[in-house]
């Protein structure tokens, strides 16, 4: 438990905070750079601006069948956030990224792709919500195991009682050893 005082809480409690702050900061960026009230869309690939997620999500995926695997390639930006895409073994992702990386997984679908990567952006406010409660809840626990660990242990007169008692027991023993062992140097040994 004291470890966990010292160690375990505090460390989990400021990766919270730090995690906050960088998500804080991704949801100022996704806000500062809104979608229209007309729905209207726009994303930068490769130095143009598409403003129909279809022809957008056709060259995203045009893009990715020229990848390598294992390999991240930057492709454009979307709502301020830098848009990479990379390939692994199963199958292909789209990465945005600021202060934190968001990966989201892509398809065949090319407007399913670009709706995705919105929805990964909307959602970053729930997890935000989330990450909240989880500090919250942390710290709760590190104040219930500062709590516990001033609490007396409720047995401990009795263990103190048992430890004096097995320490008398153990010298016995070891001093009645000892004997035994004294009484058998001391004994002649006779050979026939």
């Amino acid at each position: 438990l004291e470890d966990k005082i010292i160690k375990y809480y505090p460390c989990k409690i400021q990766k919270a905070k730090e995690y906050i702050k960088r998500l804080t900061q991704d949801i100022n960026l996704a806000e500062n750079n809104p979608i229209s009230k007309s729905d209207s869309f726009s994303i930068q690939i490769q130095d143009k601006i598409y403003n129909e997620r279809a022809d957008a999500g056709e060259l995203i995926i045009e893009l990715c069948k020229s990848l390598e695997k294992n390999k991240c390639k930057c492709i454009g930006f979307y709502r301020g956030f830098k848009l990479s895409i990379y390939y692994e073994a199963g199958g292909f992702f789209a990465v945005l990224d600021n202060k934190l990386t968001h990966t989201v997984t892509l398809s065949s679908d090319a407007v399913g792709n670009i709706r995705r990567i919105e929805n990964e952006i909307k959602r970053l406010p729930e997890y935000l919500s989330d990450e909240q409660k989880e500090l919250e809840s942390l710290t709760k626990n590190l104040e219930a195991a500062k709590q516990e660990i001033k609490v007396e242990f409720a047995q401990e007169a009795e263990l103190i009682e048992k430890q004096e008692k097995l320490a008398k027991v153990t010298a016995l023993l070891t001093n009645d050893s000892k004997a035994k062992i004294q009484s058998n140097k001391s004994t002649p040994q006779v050979t026939v």
